[in-house]
């Protein structure tokens, strides 16, 4: 079993098999064959990524293959969190702990290539799904990602929700920890793999912490999303001071998601805004202008 699962030189050996029947065009009675391993597979995944860690703790350089194959394993269990994430309710917390915590590793690892951090930053969204009701999912983007935390009656305590996480330690610490191309790459897994319906979900604030929207009722609370209030305006400052040209780079390509996003959603009648509620104010408006 130790050999199967990344042991003695065998790294991710299982989840390249998984991965290559993945990839046929049509999978056919192959997908109850995932299905059925899928854990197996995730530990494989956890295995060989925690091999890679430890070397690089240990002051090892991986080379691009290396780098390659951790990609290609963190694709695998994307793919199989996303179409199999009835599979890992219910299942014993030590397996999501230990893929919850292999993911942060790598994104606060400054050893992984860009793309590793792009696929653990998107993979990391997916898994907080698996946890989490949509509901929960975005008051803890809301409040444990982006700090809002002046939200007025929300619908859960935040602290119950962060609970309902497969995760041992402060992962509110961890989470604020990061570096910036890490935390960029985390907020391009919140625009690719979480909805459109939960990212423009209203939230009522506090203006003690400046809102978009004035309300008429009360001029002490605002309206925000967390696409156009909290990730477009994240996203306007990376641009705006980049750390070096690679990190500049990595940012225009996360705006232009975002910017899709905000296209999608303004084109669909079906996700019409409140009268009262302005999406880009005028000084973001501004500021895109400028980074264009």
């Amino acid at each position: 079993m130790e050999n199967l699962l990344g042991e003695n030189g065998k790294r991710f050996c299982v989840s390249r098999a998984a991965l290559s029947m993945m990839g046929t065009p049509k999978l056919g009675y192959l997908v109850e064959i995932v299905d059925e391993c899928a854990i197996l597979i995730c530990l494989n995944v956890v295995l060989g990524l925690s091999s890679v860690l430890t070397k690089i703790d240990d002051w090892s350089r991986s080379s691009l293959v290396v780098m390659e194959q951790c990609q290609e394993a963190l694709s695998c269990m994307y793919y199989l969190l996303q179409r199999f994430s009835l599979k890992f309710v219910g299942v014993d917390s030590n397996v999501l702990e230990r893929i919850s915590f292999t993911f942060l590793s790598i994104l606060k690892s400054e050893s992984f290539s860009r793309n590793c951090l792009v696929a653990a930053g998107v993979t990391f969204c997916v898994a907080l799904q698996v946890c989490l009701s949509p509901e929960d999912l975005e008051l803890f983007i809301m409040e444990g990602i982006f700090n809002e935390n002046f939200i007025v009656c929300p619908k859960f305590a935040f602290a119950d929700v962060v609970e309902k996480i497969s995760f041992k330690g402060n992962l509110i610490d961890e989470l604020s920890n990061f570096s910036s191309l890490s935390r960029l790459c985390l907020v391009r897994g919140i625009l690719i793999a979480v909805s459109r319906t939960i990212l423009r979900i209203e939230f009522v604030v506090s203006n003690d912490n400046f809102g978009s929207v004035m309300d008429f009722e009360n001029s002490r609370k605002s309206i925000k999303m967390i696409l156009y209030d909290v990730i477009l305006p994240e996203l306007c400052n990376c641009c705006e001071n980049p750390i070096d040209s690679h990190f500049s780079f990595h940012a225009l390509t996360v705006m232009q998601i975002c910017l899709q996003q905000v296209k999608t959603s303004m084109l669909n009648k079906n996700e019409s805004v409140g009268v009262n509620y302005n999406s880009i104010s005028e000084d973001i408006g501004t500021q895109l202008l400028q980074i264009v």
